[in-house]
């Protein structure tokens, strides 16, 4: 097994800094165009890395405008056909309890803008029941990632998945995974 290399997208529009974490090294990339493409790259080395050690690739995604221009990117071919999508799952780090059509729900913006786009089945994506009460939708999603959460290298049972790639957006008000300062 090889050693897992955790990336972090993280946009602050406010201050017009574009950056993301690899490796503990902050790059500073020009605009979001330049940090969409160089994490959809991200995208495509983790996804093939992950399928060719663990036969799966697991990703969480975020909702707002930040990740709008990763998911186009991946849907092109350029980047859709370097993808097993298969073996792909898809997760949220965060939701908002919107019905799944509303145009502010996290998975709804990932589902039009890209997992409409690739061959990724159906079961592949594990959204949050955010119909239900925040309370509730918790607790259940608690239950999904803890039912997908595997084995580690040594084959014992993890409590939660170990995800290969985390995609956080930031809001103008500087929140984080529906995390808000103060």
């Amino acid at each position: 097994m090889g050693t897992r290399q955790f990336y972090i997208l993280n946009l602050n529009r406010q201050s017009d800094v574009y950056c993301f974490l690899v490796k503990r090294n902050i790059q500073i990339l020009k605009d979001l165009d330049h940090i969409s493409r160089a994490a959809a790259e991200i995208w495509v080395n983790t996804a093939a890395r992950a399928t060719a050690e663990r036969g799966r690739y697991l990703v969480a995604l975020s909702g707002g405008n930040t990740p709008a221009g990763l998911h186009k990117l991946l849907a092109e071919p350029a980047s859709r056909d370097q993808v097993d999508w298969r073996a792909t799952h898809v997760f949220w780090g965060d939701e908002r309890c919107v019905s799944k059509d509303d145009p502010g729900n996290s998975y709804s913006q990932a589902r039009d803008d890209l997992l409409s786009l690739v061959a990724i089945p159906d079961e592949n994506v594990h959204r949050v029941a955010s119909d239900l009460e925040p309370e509730s939708a918790a607790r259940e999603y608690a239950r999904v990632l803890k039912d997908f959460a595997g084995l580690d290298e040594a084959g014992n049972p993890l409590e939660w998945p170990r995800f290969d790639l985390i995609v956080l957006g930031m809001g103008d008000d500087g929140h984080t995974a529906s995390l808000f300062p103060g």
